[in-house]
């Protein structure tokens, strides 16, 4: 609903999909892993957040873009962004 949708509406080729011949991009989440929103820690310019110190269930574990790993346990590994304008 959250990737295949938008890909469709937004005529976006080779996304939302998990099939041969996409551009894999796609998320990892330990579902099991504890954690505690912490702004300090955020990988972008927006340095807040309205649930900080919030207790969360569920976290990131790893971060594809296009096929390549881009996070793992919380590092970034390289920058593999680029905006797309509709």
């Amino acid at each position: 609903m959250l990737c295949e949708n938008p890909a469709k509406m937004f005529h976006i080729p080779h996304k939302g999909f998990i099939l041969e011949g996409m551009d894999a991009d796609l998320v990892v989440v330990d579902l099991e892993k504890d954690d505690v929103i912490d702004s300090a820690n955020f990988h972008s310019k927006a340095k807040y957040s309205p649930f900080e110190g919030f207790k969360v269930k569920g976290m990131p574990t790893m971060t594809l873009v296009r096929g390549q790993k881009v996070m793992a346990e919380g590092e970034i590994l390289e920058n593999h962004g680029e905006f797309v304008y509709a």
